[in-house]
């Protein structure tokens, strides 16, 4: 169905849950009495078909780890990795060091394209005190899923635009969106119609808070018309 001013194509991904940090979890030293960290993120993930997120590893330690890196050194077929600033592994997010009890986190980009469980080999290395490097691994699972439903809800059925010439800042009409589905992840809006129309980012535009929109989440995309080229009327988009 048609709409005024606000039918758009959406792009995007779901993530089907997020990652728990279990109480339990304890920092604990080796048999050598050398620091060694401890995973705090919940090792078995749910995942949807085609979904593509940024994920946080929660890490702490009993001891003084320099120099950490994490890296994917297995996956599963039908998954890829990447890493921030097209890096080949994965810093904490405050610095280089965890120190006694302190937690910290490092970030993979997942993505899947197959159903089906799904594993990951997780290594962590650090620099002791002694200055050795050392490593761990940790293995993840995931447990890919097809999410079935609605992604996201338009809520502006109609918009109306002054066109005036002196005052273009007017010429803006919002598009508001709200979160159906978990995750809706790398959310481009394109407006279809024979009127000229300005996207922020030339082809589409983003939402105004960010790229992702959660389920229950409310967010606004704008586009905008050029009021010397657009004649009064009423269109559908």
């Amino acid at each position: 169905m048609k709409k005024s001013f606000s039918s758009a194509l959406l792009t995007g991904a779901l993530l089907t849950s997020l990652l728990a940090s279990p109480a339990s979890a304890q920092p604990s030293k080796d048999d050598d009495g050398r620091a060694t960290p401890e995973l705090l993120t919940d090792e078995k993930l749910s995942w949807s078909r085609g979904a593509s997120d940024w994920v946080h590893l929660m890490w702490t330690t009993d001891g003084e780890l320099a120099n950490v890196e994490v890296r994917v050194v297995d996956a599963s077929n039908g998954v890829s990795i990447e890493y921030p600033s097209a890096a080949e592994w994965s810093r904490l997010g405050v610095d280089t060091t965890l120190s006694t009890s302190e937690i910290d986190f490092t970030a993979i980009k997942i993505t899947t394209s197959t159903p089906g469980t799904k594993h990951l080999v997780v290594e962590i290395s650090w620099d002791d005190v002694s200055g050795e490097r050392q490593t761990s691994e940790h293995k993840l699972q995931l447990t890919n899923k097809k999410y079935k439903g609605d992604d996201c809800a338009i809520l502006t059925e109609e918009a109306s635009i002054g066109m005036n010439v002196d005052a273009p800042e007017a010429n803006w009409v919002d598009l508001d969106y709200k979160g159906i589905a978990p995750t809706n992840s790398a959310m481009e809006m394109r407006v279809s119609s024979d009127l000229p129309v300005y996207h922020p980012q030339e082809s589409f535009t983003s939402l105004h808070h960010d790229q992702i929109l959660h389920g229950g989440e409310a967010d606004v995309a704008r586009i905008w018309f050029d009021p010397e080229l657009v004649t009064e009327g009423t269109y559908e988009v």
